[in-house]
C-alpha cells in the first residue's frame, strides 16, 4: 500500500478495485497499469444486499473502481 520514502513521508499508492460486472475489463486495465486488483470478499444477503470487504487497507490510497451502475 503506502510506502515511506527516505524522508519519512508517506507516498500514495494506486489501488484498483473491481466489482462483479466487468472482471475481464478490470484485468485488462490492471495489466495495462502494471498493478494488481485489490483482493476482496463479497457476500450476498437474502434480501439482495451485497457486503464487500477489502482484504487489504486502502486508507490514503488513490482508489479507482471498475463497476457499472445505474
Amino acid at each position: 500500500m503506502a510506502t515511506s520514502s527516505r524522508s519519512g513521508a508517506v507516498t500514495k499508492h494506486l489501488v484498483l478495485v473491481s466489482g462483479r460486472a466487468c472482471p475481464d475489463l478490470a484485468r485488462e486495465v490492471a495489466e495495462h497499469l502494471g498493478v494488481t486488483i485489490t483482493p476482496q470478499s463479497a457476500y450476498d444477503f437474502a434480501n439482495g444486499e451485497i457486503f464487500v470487504r477489502f482484504e487489504e487497507s486502502v486508507r490514503g490510497c488513490d482508489a479507482f473502481v471498475i463497476q457499472s451502475h445505474c
